[in-house]
């Protein structure tokens, strides 16, 4: 079973890690290309970067699916706040930005 890139060059689902942002095909319904990883095993979970909508999409259909991998500015191999990358960090303060419009 092969893992990694596919024919077209382009990175396949293995190289994902939590707190990348990819650039999907087709447009969310709000408008929103960009999607937010926060999970990846059988199932990859992301999270819409414009409204905030989770999903999880099998790996074979995101592979599909994906135009491109944004990786995070900066951010290693090391993780900056326990377990959690720049991006993550970033979402999680937008988060809780919208909970504090919305109470």
């Amino acid at each position: 079973m092969a893992t990694g890139g596919n024919m077209s060059g382009r990175p396949g689902v293995a190289d994902l890690r939590v707190g990348d942002v990819v650039r999907l095909k087709k447009a969310h319904p709000c408008g929103g290309f960009l999607w937010l990883v926060n999970r990846v095993g059988g199932d990859i979970g992301l999270r819409c970067e414009t409204c905030g909508h989770y999903v999880m999409i099998p790996r074979f259909r995101l592979e599909r699916r994906i135009r491109e991998i944004v990786r995070p500015a900066g951010v290693g191999e090391k993780d900056l706040r326990d377990g959690q990358s720049e991006a993550t960090v970033e979402f999680d303060a937008k988060a809780q930005g919208r909970k504090e419009r919305n109470q």
